[in-house]
């Protein structure tokens, strides 16, 4: 790589791709903001799956990314032999990154609900106690106003 540094080689990429540096932050998970501060050298990201994200959305090898972010010897390669993740799944239209709930997955939908359930007897058996501890105080008073 030349002598640029990580703010020029994201700049130029990310024009090369066509990308705003709002479209660019939806793919990797930051702000425009957050790119524009990158593309002027304020900062550089150092975090892996940001790096990787990177690579992803500019086309570019993820081993120049890592050289312009200027990460080198050992380091470098253990995050190139790191086991990768899948890419997180896209909305088509907008780019940016689908997040899933509970009620997309059947098996968390059935823990929320026990945690629900159980929630909700607990504090039914709270109420219960609390009238009975609180029927009991109300009598022993009333037996002090009797004698």
């Amino acid at each position: 790589m030349s002598d640029q540094t990580f703010g020029e080689f994201i700049a130029a990429h990310r024009s090369a791709a066509g990308l705003s540096a709002l479209e660019l932050g939806n793919r990797v998970g930051r702000s425009a903001a957050t790119i524009r501060n990158w593309e002027q050298g304020r900062n550089v990201p150092t975090q892996a799956e940001v790096l990787t994200a990177l690579s992803r959305a500019l086309g570019v090898p993820e081993e120049r990314v890592l050289e312009a972010a200027g990460i080198q010897g050992p380091e470098r390669q253990n995050r190139l032999d790191r086991p990768r993740r899948p890419a997180p799944e896209t909305d088509v239209h907008t780019s940016i990154p689908v997040v899933r709930g509970y009620r997309d997955d059947p098996g968390e939908m059935i823990t929320y609900l026990i945690r629900g359930a159980l929630t909700a007897l607990g504090l039914i058996i709270l109420l219960i106690i609390l009238v009975w501890a609180v029927g009991g105080l109300l009598d022993q008073v009333g037996g002090l106003f009797a004698e």
